[in-house]
C-alpha cells in the first residue's frame, strides 16, 4: 500500500508541475497546442488525483454506516471528472479545427516554448520509468497502466515540440492539426475512464483474465472437490472476489478453516490485483446411490 501511495503521489504532483508550467507558458507565448498539451495533463493529474485519493480514502477503516469502508470514492471522482474533461476536449477541437484553417500569428518567445516541451518530455519519460519499475515489483497493474499514460504524456509533449518548430519556420496549420490530434487523445482517454467508472460502480467484473486466474487456483487444489458462484468486482483501485467451494468429505472443521486460509493466499499469488478473496465453504454433495429394496417376500 505504501509503495502504491508513493508511486501515486509523485504522478500527481509531476501532472501538477508539467500541467502549470504548461499553461503559463501556452498564455505567454501564444501557443494554443501547448495550453492544448496542458488540459492533456490536466485531465491525466485529475485521474491520477483521484487514483491517489482512492488509495489515502482505502486506508480508513470501516464503518458501522459504510461497512465494506470507501473504496468507491476514487469511482465516483473520475466519473464526475471525466466528463469535465470531454467537454473540454470538445471545445479544444472546435478551437483547433478553426486554427487549421485560420492559423494564429507567430508565437511570442518560441524558444521558451521549446525548452517547455523538452522539459515535459524528459520528466513524463521519467515518471514512466519510475511507474513501470515500481508497479513490476509490486506487481500492480494499475501502476503499470499510468507509467503508459505517462509515455503518451511524453509523446505529445513532443508533438507539442514539432508544433512550436514549425510555427517558427511559418508553417502556422500545423498548430491547429496538432491541436484537433491531442484533443482526441483527450477525449478518447476521458470516454474510457469514464466508462470504467460506471463499471465499476455497478460491480460489473473487471477482467476475464482474472476470472481465469483465480479458476485455474481452484481447479489445481485437489481439497476441492467443486466450486461455484465465483464473483469479482472493482472498487476504487482494489478488486475484491468472492466464490462457493465444496471440499472433501473427509475434511474436518479445523482443517476446512486452514485450507481456505491457503485458498485465499494461494488465490492472491496467483491474481496479485486481487485485495481480498472471501470463502464460502459448504459441504460436498452427496454422490447419487442405487438402493434396492424387496416389496415381495418369496416363500418356498
Amino acid at each position: 500500500m505504501n509503495k502504491k501511495t508513493k508511486a501515486a503521489k509523485i504522478s500527481v504532483f509531476a501532472a501538477l508541475f508539467l500541467s502549470v508550467l504548461k499553461i503559463i507558458f501556452g498564455f505567454v507565448t501564444g501557443s494554443g497546442a501547448l495550453i492544448a498539451d496542458a488540459l492533456h495533463n490536466v485531465s491525466d493529474l485529475f485521474a491520477r488525483f483521484s487514483g491517489w485519493l482512492g488509495l489515502k480514502i482505502a486506508e480508513r477503516e470501516p464503518t458501522e454506516k459504510f461497512p465494506y469502508g470507501y473504496y468507491k470514492t476514487e469511482n465516483i471522482a473520475a466519473l464526475f471528472v471525466s466528463l469535465l474533461i470531454v467537454y473540454a476536449s470538445v471545445e479544444l477541437l472546435i478551437n483547433g479545427y478553426f486554427r487549421i484553417f485560420a492559423p494564429p500569428a507567430k508565437l511570442f518567445f518560441p524558444l521558451a516554448g521549446l525548452a517547455v516541451s523538452l522539459v515535459s518530455l524528459i520528466v513524463s519519460f521519467l515518471v514512466a520509468r519510475y511507474q513501470k519499475k515500481t508497479g513490476k515489483k509490486i506487481n500492480s497493474q494499475n501502476i503499470i497502466a499510468n507509467s503508459r499514460e505517462s509515455l503518451l504524456d511524453a509523446l505529445s509533449s513532443f508533438i507539442v515540440f514539432i508544433a512550436i518548430l514549425a510555427n517558427m519556420f511559418d508553417v502556422y496549420y500545423v498548430e491547429g492539426v496538432i491541436i484537433v490530434v491531442i484533443s482526441l487523445f483527450i477525449f478518447r482517454f476521458s470516454v474510457i475512464n469514464i466508462r470504467n467508472s460506471v463499471f465499476s460502480l455497478m460491480d460489473a467484473s473487471p477482467s476475464k483474465d482474472i476470472e481465469g486466474k483465480v479458476k485455474k487456483v481452484l481447479s489445481g487444489l485437489p481439497e476441492i472437490q467443486e466450486f461455484e458462484g465465483l464473483k469479482l468486482r472493482k472498487s476504487g483501485p482494489f478488486i475484491f472476489g468472492e466464490c462457493t467451494i465444496r471440499l472433501k468429505k473427509s475434511i474436518d472443521a479445523e482443517k476446512a478453516h486452514k485450507i481456505a486460509d491457503e485458498i485465499e493466499e494461494r488465490i492472491k499469488e496467483g491474481a496479485r490485483e486481487i485485495e481480498s478473496f472471501a470463502l464460502n465453504i459448504e459441504p460436498c454433495k452427496p454422490k447419487r446411490q442405487r438402493i434396492v429394496l424387496p416389496v415381495k417376500s418369496r416363500v418356498a
